[in-house]
């Protein structure tokens, strides 16, 4: 079943929040409250590396009959998908973490629940089946893909490694066999995409529906080639945002500085030297 969330803001551009659960694809009307979706992210680290940037969000619903805690309730990480979009394009996608679910008791019934893009629990997965040889951008994909979301990939950290062009570093090939330890074991997907992020020099984030790898020098300069395929690539084009005030979460202040006012911090002047002058 499919419980759909749809609302504006003032100046009119829509978002929807689906949270799918298995059974039917029946749409099921929602209500949310002053705080139904709020995204976050996270740096996998307190320190300035920030190679993973983890994002998650906080859910918050009116209970109905048919969305409560009891037939939301699963063991499954997978089960309950959550797809937010902004004027029908998907925004960001994930998966309820089912330790999250809570109601509080009196008053009017809210469901409280935090998705997860589940980076973190590549921590715990390897790979199998490997070829002898395989791609960087190949791995990357199949490492990303054991999160559970079916998202595309896309690229921008341009090394010029031949006179061949850029972007060699991802379509170059690596033997399978450097993904064991020295006791054999298989590395996990974690360490092989922090691997990566560190020779690349680069991050990684979901961002609009999408798995994103940017060197970080790259994307302070707003420039380069984006690849959304071994060879299909386009110029990096920044999302500037122009706004005059901020429309809701913060608090505008205006305090004048002494030497505007006078040396005693008064309005209309004041004396101009202490009296000891």
């Amino acid at each position: 079943m499919i419980f759909r969330l749809e609302y504006k803001n003032r100046n009119g551009l829509q978002a929807r929040l689906d949270i799918t659960t298995p059974g039917s694809s029946i749409v099921k009307e929602i209500e949310g409250t002053e705080n139904p979706f709020i995204l976050s992210y996270k740096g996998d680290k307190s320190d300035k590396s920030l190679h993973f940037m983890t994002s998650s969000a906080e859910i918050n619903i009116y209970e109905t009959p048919e969305f409560n805690i009891d037939t939301l309730k699963t063991s499954s990480e997978t089960q309950i998908k959550v797809d937010h979009y902004i004027d029908d394009k998907l925004n960001w996608t994930g998966f309820v973490i089912p330790d999250f679910f809570s109601r509080e008791i009196g008053g009017a019934g809210v469901i409280s629940m935090t998705a997860s893009d589940r980076i973190s629990t590549l921590k715990g997965v390897t790979l199998s089946d490997l070829p002898a040889m395989v791609q960087i951008r190949d791995l990357a994909v199949r490492c990303l893909a054991k999160t559970g979301l079916d998202l595309p990939l896309k690229t921008m950290a341009d090394f010029r490694a031949t006179e061949l062009g850029f972007n060699q570093y991802f379509r170059s090939e690596i033997a399978s066999q450097r993904l064991y330890d020295s006791k054999g074991r298989s590395i996990s997907c974690y360490d092989i995409l922090k691997s990566i992020l560190v020779t690349s020099g680069s991050t990684l984030r979901q961002r609009g529906g999408e798995w994103h790898i940017i060197n970080k020098l790259q994307h302070e300069a707003g420039v380069g080639r984006v690849y959304s395929t071994e060879n299909t690539s386009v110029d990096y084009v920044e999302s500037v945002h122009n706004f005059d005030e901020i429309v809701k979460g913060a608090r505008r202040t205006i305090i004048p500085v002494a030497g505007s006012v006078g040396i005693y911090h008064e309005y209309g002047g004041g004396k101009l030297h202490p009296d000891n002058y």
